[in-house]
């Protein structure tokens, strides 16, 4: 996911999980490109690229993917539409947004079984869209001047949600818990600051991922303001141990001047938790992976481009897709990262999603002449 809003030329505003806000249209030198949907699809010995639908409205690109089954598989983008896969190919489903709202954002979702899926985003209000096998429903919730950029579900009674919430003129984490019949706000820490800082960039958790009701990682970032003017952007790690929030330590490459964000995250097991996002090295954005062995959360080497979205069904199967100049997909096996495909240059991949081994989706967004 969720990508941030704003994660495009250079990731200094970090809204999560991207989302090329430039009107459907970019600059690469003297050309003129159009951002169109990509989804990847992975058959076990290779990445190939999967023909989705007519996008109909302004969809840009894909920013979350779910696969409860190979044959049941759904993606999320910048418009009231959903792609799903029934095996053979995509097709549009309406989703239901508020009265009067054109360019929704679905930044997450999250499927607990084929009639049980949640997708999350934001308009001129928070969306909630439950699917029940037959049908989209938008489901009421208690927020306000907030954003959603992240979404799990361990049970149809234990779902989290993450995002970002206004205090006066700056942002603190959001975390809310669907019990099976509503959705409640729960308090989480946005680490201090004596500093308030520009909206765009204050505390946001952008996924969240847990393997059991008392084990659940919520990830993200929060800025900073030194005693001697030097800012930074820090990773940000909370924990749910079942009755309440927490932050939790995490590395931090980038140092106390720099930037790091951690987008993405995935829950296998209770020792094979998987962050991911960026680091900022040298004026550049790199890959940035960290690991929990369910004592300590330790970095991790991953190459190339930052990432933006993990997934994984054990602790020596895990996937992260992202890009920066091209889009990436990286493979954990249990002792290192490779990357599995590199697309061409412009593309970029911002959400995974793996059935199995031998079946894994991912979507974002691609750039065409």
């Amino acid at each position: 996911m969720n990508g941030p809003r704003v994660l495009r030329g250079l990731i200094v505003v970090v809204f999560l999980l991207v989302g090329l806000a430039l009107g459907g249209s970019a600059s690469a030198g003297s050309r003129t490109l159009r951002m169109v949907p990509l989804v990847e699809h992975w058959n076990g010995s290779s990445w190939t690229q999967v023909k989705v639908a007519p996008p109909g409205a302004q969809l840009v690109e894909l920013n979350a993917v779910v696969a409860p089954s190979a044959t049941d598989v759904w993606a999320f983008g910048y418009t009231h539409y959903a792609q799903h896969w029934d095996g053979t190919s995509w097709t549009r489903v309406a989703l239901p947004v508020p009265k009067g709202v054109h360019s929704p954002e679905f930044d997450a979702a999250a499927a607990i079984s084929p009639n049980d899926i949640w997708a999350v985003g934001n308009a001129a209000h928070e969306i909630f869209d439950h699917w029940n096998g037959h049908t989209w429903e938008m489901v009421r919730n208690p927020l306000s001047h907030s954003r959603i950029l992240g979404v799990s579900a361990l049970s149809s009674k234990d779902v989290w949600a993450v995002g970002q919430t206004r205090k006066g003129t700056s942002l603190r984490t959001l975390t809310v818990h669907w019990n099976g019949k509503a959705w409640k706000r729960v308090p989480s820490p946005s680490p201090a600051t004596p500093y308030t800082p520009p909206g765009s960039i204050g505390d946001t958790l952008a996924a969240v991922a847990g393997d059991s009701p008392r084990d659940v990682w919520a990830v993200g970032q929060y800025y900073r303001l030194a005693a001697n003017g030097d800012h930074a952007v820090h990773p940000l790690v909370l924990h749910w141990n079942g009755s309440r929030w927490s932050a939790v330590s995490s590395p931090d490459p980038a140092g106390a001047t720099h930037r790091s964000f951690l987008f993405g995250v995935t829950a296998p097991s209770p020792s094979g938790i998987w962050a991911v996002g960026s680091a900022s090295r040298h004026g550049n954005q790199h890959a940035l992976a960290e690991h929990w062995d369910g004592a300590h959360w330790k970095l991790v080497p991953a190459t190339r481009n930052p990432l933006f979205g993990a997934s994984g069904l054990s602790a020596n199967d895990v996937w992260a897709a992202g890009g920066w100049t091209s889009g990436d997909v990286e493979h954990w096996d249990g002792s290192a990262w490779t990357i599995q495909t590199k697309l061409v240059h412009d593309d970029a991949l911002i959400a995974i999603a793996e059935v199995s081994p031998t079946d894994v989706w991912a979507v974002g967004v691609q750039f065409v002449s």
